[in-house]
């Protein structure tokens, strides 16, 4: 007799049935109990390929974009950081740059305004250069159209 070709009815009637043999009642248990180690351990790998990441089908392809999403949003907010970083460093420049042409201005008050006034023109062109590029870092972040 082979366990394995019976019935799930056939083989709960073999483990009840005390006329048969206790030999082909172990074998029926025995047979059943493999089966059910199989179908868990089956079910088990498949809960465990979709906790660790490597689902079947269309899961693994929207991981992947997903993960790809992530890496480059991660970039992105290095990116932003830098940006800032250096807007507020010209930041900081215009204003010593604004308190040195106010210094020059009151000692060259006395000596003749021509030589400040030149220099004021170019200071003035890089500190209104500094801030478009500071507007343009702060649409970035803010998510609109940049560079």
């Amino acid at each position: 007799m082979h366990c394995e070709k019976l019935s799930v009815e056939a083989r709960i009637h073999a483990a009840r049935n005390e006329r048969l043999p206790l030999r082909i009642i172990v074998q029926v248990l025995f047979f059943e109990q493999l089966q059910l180690r199989t179908s868990i351990a089956g079910c088990l790998l498949v809960s465990d390929n979709v906790e660790t990441g490597a689902p079947e089908g269309g899961w693994a392809t929207a991981v992947r974009e997903n993960q790809v999403l992530r890496v480059g949003m991660d970039s992105m907010k290095v990116r932003v950081s830098e940006i800032e970083k250096e807007c507020e460093s010209m930041k900081q420049e215009i204003e010593k740059l604004g308190k040195v042409k106010s210094d020059n201005d009151e000692s060259n008050a006395g000596i003749g305004n021509a030589a400040s006034t030149g220099s004021g023109r170019t200071r003035g062109k890089m500190k209104e250069e500094i801030r478009n590029q500071c507007e343009v870092s702060d649409v970035q972040r803010r998510g609109g159209v940049g560079i």
